[in-house]
């Protein structure tokens, strides 16, 4: 299995000055919650593309899985922040079995569910632990953005359990 590594375009700010590396732990720790990877997985290899490209220039970096065994593999190899996977990806229902085979290895998983029109989500997707469904029906600036939405959570969660 082949996983492709995108790494974030650019080591700059949020006003685009390049950033300057600390040699402090807590600098250090600091930087954990700055470089997030991202897994995407999805059947359209134009949406997954367009996708990337989006998450790349707000600084993300990109892991790409084709279908849900690349996906589960890759998240349990790679420990991304947070796995997106289309909920069709390869086969049908393929997303949820990977979503599946994550969270029952590792419960604290982020993982993102892109629905189509045509989805139907029901309570045991949601009692598995999956808790963001994002329709891919959006726009993709209003998908980027709830990704993006997501990570704010998670690492504003995590740095309350840390102090």
């Amino acid at each position: 299995m082949a996983f492709i590594f995108f790494p974030k375009a650019r080591n700059r700010d949020i006003y685009g000055t390049k950033k300057k590396e600390g040699s402090s732990l807590h600098e250090k720790k600091a930087r954990e919650f700055d470089d997030p990877t991202i897994l995407v997985a999805d059947e359209s290899e134009e949406f997954r593309d367009n996708l990337i490209r989006e998450l790349q220039a707000r600084g993300y970096n990109c892991l790409i899985a084709e279908d849900g065994k690349q996906a589960s593999y890759g998240y349990l190899e790679k420990m991304p922040d947070i796995a997106v996977l289309g909920i069709d990806i390869g086969k049908k229902g393929d997303g949820m079995l990977a979503a599946m085979e994550i969270l029952s290895k590792r419960s604290e998983a982020e993982v993102i569910i892109l629905t189509n029109e045509n989805s139907t989500i029901t309570k045991n997707e949601e009692c598995i632990g999956i808790e963001f469904f994002i329709s891919k029906n959006n726009s993709l600036q209003k998908i980027v953005n709830s990704i993006c939405a997501v990570w704010n959570l998670k690492k504003s969660s995590c740095r309350l359990i840390a102090r």
